[in-house]
C-alpha cells in the first residue's frame, strides 16, 4: 500500500473513533436533558418521554452498529439479552441485531479463504454457499460440504477486521474514562482490560477451535447438550470448519412452541448446562446471546461460537458454590461471607449494618415468586444497597467475576424471555446441594476403599508394614505433599483435605486394630496400633499448621 493509501486509512479510523465517541456523548446527552426538564416540568413528563427516548436511543446504536461493526455490535448484542433490567425499547430494537448484521461482498471472503487455505472456497469444498447463513461483528458463517458429504459451517473473518477492533477499543477505553468518572466505585479500567483480552482471543479461531473441543469433551456423556466437532484441517487462525448444526434460535419461543417442546425444560437444561460448566467443569460457554444457541426436540440445545469462554480457578468454583448456597438457603451471614469468598468484599469489615440490610430484604421478599419479583421495582432498596456498601465498605470487582457476570446476566435475560418463573439463583442453588451430596457420597466410598486396602495390607502384608515402621522409627521416613497453588485459599483447602484423610485413615487403623484384637491375632493387632499411633500423629500435626 502507498503512502496516500496508509494516510486514508488512518483518516478513516479517527473518523470511526470520532463517530462512535459522538453516539455516546449524544445518548448520555439526551437522557441529561431529559432529567434536567423533569426537575422543571414534573416527574410526569419524564414518564411520559422516557419510552420514546429510549427507543430513539436505541435504535441510533442498533443503525450505528449495523453500519460501523466491530465491537458496537458485542455491545448492542449484550444490551438486547439483558431482558431482567434493560428498558423493552432497547431489547425490541438491539435483538435485531442477532440477525441485521450486514455481510461483505463475497469477493473480500473468497480472497480470505485463499489467503488461509491456499485456495479459492469452492476448490477446497465439494460445494460452498456464497450467500452467508450468518453475519456477526468479527465474521460470518457460510455453509459448505465436504468430499464426504459432511455439512459444515465455515466462518471466516472479515478482512481488515483487527485494526477496526484496535479502533473500537481505542474509543470504548475513552468512554470507560468518562464513565469512571461520573459513576464511582465501578472499576471500568479492569472491565476495560478484561473486555479487550477477551476480544483479541475472538480473533483466533484456532483458539476457539481448542475451546470447542474442551467443552464438547466436558458433556460427551450428555447427548442433551450438542457441541460441533472442528475440522482441523480447514481451520486456521482466520478461518474455522465446524460440523454443522440445526435447530430453532432460542429466543424464538413461538417456533419452540410450535415444535411442541418444553418451554421450561429448556429453560432449565440451558440453566442446567451452565450450571455444570461453571461449577463442576470450570470452563463454559462465555457468549450465551440469543445467536449463539439453537434448541432441538428432545429436547435438546447447541452451541455455536466458542470465541469468548472462560476458565474459573478451582478455589472460586468451591466459594462460588458457597455463596449460591447462602442465597438459596436465604442465609444473611452466609451471604455476606460467601461475598467475602468470592473477593467482592474486602475481609476484616464490620459487616452488621450490610447483615441486617440482606436480612430485612429477606423478610419482606424472601417469599415472592419469581413472576411476582420480576414485577418489583427495587430502585429504592438499590439506592440503600449503593450508599451502604459505598459509604461504610470496601468493595471491589474480581477480574475472574467481570465475564462470570456478564454470563449470569445474559442466562438470565434468556430465561427471562423463556419463561419468567424459572428463577436462575433457585436451580443454581439447587445445583450446588446436588453437587455438595455428590461430593459426600465420594467420600463415603474414598473412605471405604481406603480402610479396605489398609485392611488387606496389615493382614497380609506385615512385612512391609514392618518395614515402614522401620523407616519410621530409623528417621528415614519422608511425607511429601504436592501442593501446586499460590492461592492461600487454595493451600487451607489442601490442608484440610490432609487433615481429613489422616482423620480417617487414623479411625479405620484403629477399627482395624480392635477387630484383630478380639480376633486375638495379636502381632497384627499391635501393628495396626501402632499404624493408627501415626495416623493420630499426623492428624494433629495437620490441624496444628
Amino acid at each position: 500500500m502507498n503512502k496516500n493509501g496508509v494516510m486514508d486509512q488512518e483518516i478513516h479510523f479517527k473518523a470511526r473513533f470520532l463517530k462512535i465517541a459522538f453516539l455516546f456523548l449524544r445518548v448520555l446527552s439526551s437522557y441529561y436533558l431529559l432529567f434536567l426538564l423533569a426537575k422543571i416540568l414534573g416527574k410526569d413528563y419524564q414518564n411520559r418521554k422516557i419510552s420514546g427516548l429510549n427507543r430513539k436511543n436505541a435504535i441510533r446504536i442498533r443503525e450505528a452498529a449495523l453500519r460501523h461493526k466491530g465491537v458496537l455490535i458485542k455491545i448492542g448484542q449484550f444490551i438486547s439479552a439483558r431482558a431482567d433490567f434493560m428498558p423493552l425499547e432497547y431489547l425490541e430494537e438491539l435483538s435485531r441485531l442477532q440477525d441485521e448484521v450486514p455481510p461483505v461482498p463475497f469477493s473480500q471472503i473468497r480472497e480470505r479463504v485463499i489467503q488461509e487455505l491456499g485456495g479459492p472456497p469452492e476448490t477446497i469444498y465439494s460445494s460452498f454457499e456464497e450467500s452467508p447463513i450468518a453475519a456477526a461483528s468479527l465474521g460470518q458463517v457460510h455453509s459448505a460440504t465436504l468430499s464426504s458429504g459432511q455439512r459444515v459451517a465455515v466462518k471466516i473473518q472479515y478482512p481488515g477486521i483487527e485494526k477496526i477492533v484496535s479502533t473500537d477499543l481505542a474509543t470504548l477505553k475513552w468512554i470507560t474514562g468518562i464513565l469512571s468518572k461520573i459513576k464511582k466505585g465501578i472499576n471500568f479500567d479492569l472491565i476495560y482490560s478484561e473486555f479487550s483480552k477477551v476480544l483479541y482471543e475472538e480473533l483466533d479461531y484456532v483458539h476457539e477451535g481448542h475451546n470447542a473441543e474442551k467443552i464438547k469433551k466436558n458433556f460427551k456423556s450428555d447427548e442433551r447438550v450438542i457441541i460441533p466437532s472442528v475440522i482441523w484441517d480447514l481451520t486456521t487462525r482466520k478461518v474455522l470448519t465446524l460440523e454443522f448444526v440445526e435447530g430453532i434460535k432460542i429466543t424464538e419461543v413461538e417456533k419452540i412452541e410450535k415444535a411442541g417442546i418444553d418451554r421450561t425444560k429448556v429453560t432449565r437444561l440451558l440453566l442446567d448446562a451452565y450450571c455444570k460448566m461453571m461449577l463442576k467443569d470450570g470452563f463454559f460457554h462465555g457468549d450465551p446471546h440469543p445467536g449463539n444457541i439453537f434448541v432441538q426436540s428432545g429436547p435438546r440445545i447447541a452451541f455455536v461460537d466458542f470465541g469468548i469462554a472462560k476458565d474459573i480457578p478451582p478455589s472460586l468454583m468451591q466459594r462460588l458454590g458457597d455463596l449460591l448456597v447462602s442465597l438459596g438457603h436465604k442465609n444473611p451471614q452466609g451471604i455476606v461471607q460467601g461475598l467475602v469468598g468470592v473477593g467482592i468484599l474486602l475481609p476484616d469489615q464490620d459487616f452488621g449494618a450490610l447483615e441486617k440490610f440482606i436480612s430485612t430484604l429477606i423478610e419482606k421478599y424472601g417469599n415472592l415468586s419469581v413472576s411476582e419479583y420480576k414485577k418489583m421495582n427495587f430502585s429504592q432498596e438499590g439506592r440503600a444497597l449503593h450508599r451502604l456498601l459505598h459509604s461504610t465498605l470496601a468493595i471491589q470487582i474480581p477480574n475472574d467475576f467481570i465475564f462470570i457476570g456478564r454470563t449470569l446476566g445474559l442466562l438470565n435475560g434468556l430465561g427471562a424471555r423463556l419463561d419468567p418463573e424459572v428463577d436462575l439463583i433457585d436451580i443454581l442453588a439447587s445445583y450446588v446441594s446436588e453437587l455438595i451430596t455428590v461430593e459426600e457420597e465420594d467420600w463415603i466410598d474414598i473412605i471405604i476403599d481406603q480402610a479396605r486396602e489398609i485392611g488387606v495390607a496389615l493382614t497380609t502384608l506385615p512385612q512391609q508394614l514392618q518395614q515402614f515402621l522401620a523407616k519410621a522409627n530409623a528417621g528415614k521416613l519422608e511425607v511429601r505433599i504436592a501442593n501446586r497453588s499460590d492461592s492461600t485459599s487454595e493451600r487451607k483447602a489442601f490442608r484440610f483435605r490432609q487433615q481429613l484423610l489422616n482423620g480417617v485413615l487414623f479411625l479405620a487403623t484403629f477399627l482395624l486394630f480392635l477387630f484383630l484384637r478380639s480376633n486375638g491375632d495379636q502381632i497384627a493387632s499391635w501393628l495396626s496400633a501402632i499404624a493408627s499411633g501415626l495416623f493420630l500423629l499426623l492428624y494433629i500435626y495437620s490441624s496444628l499448621r
